[in-house]
């Protein structure tokens, strides 16, 4: 693994706003050949719990093959909508994408390799919980009902 970075703006940031995407950047140099190799995050809260997972393959991405010393650059774009708070990233390798998202080797793991926190943009709704569902709100007034 050569590095993982969170960008806000493309720019590294140690704290990213809730009101504009971020991006997790995977590069890894590869030391040996691999057949179908793919790359994936998670995120993790302050009490360890995985609150998103994914990587290339269930994604639907498709690196190629790699040969020794390869290095492959892997965005994840997303918009950070997570409570205002701290967070971790782990991040992995794998290789040979099965059926249903699955791979069928686990080459690389390194837990919770780099920090970030998530700061409430001044516009943002309030709520409370994990994660920011953006509900679409509707209110109506309905008729009074004919008590007859």
């Amino acid at each position: 693994l050569a590095s993982v970075a969170v960008l806000q703006d493309q720019k590294p940031a140690a704290a990213v706003m809730t009101d504009a995407p971020m991006t997790v950047r995977v590069s890894a140099q590869f030391q040996d050949a691999v057949t179908d190799p793919h790359v994936g995050f998670q995120v993790r809260d302050t009490r360890g719990e995985v609150l998103y997972r994914a990587h290339t393959h269930g994604l639907g991405a498709v690196l190629g093959d790699a040969s020794a010393g390869d290095v492959i650059e892997v965005d994840f774009s997303f918009a950070p909508d997570l409570m205002p708070g701290d967070y971790t990233l782990t991040v992995g390798i794998g290789a040979g994408g099965k059926a249903a998202g699955a791979l069928a080797h686990s080459l690389l793991r390194h837990q919770d390799v780099v920090s970030f926190s998530v700061i409430r943009a001044a516009e943002d709704d309030f709520w409370d919980g994990v994660v920011n569902l953006r509900p679409q709100v509707m209110c109506r007034r309905l008729p009074e009902a004919d008590p007859g």
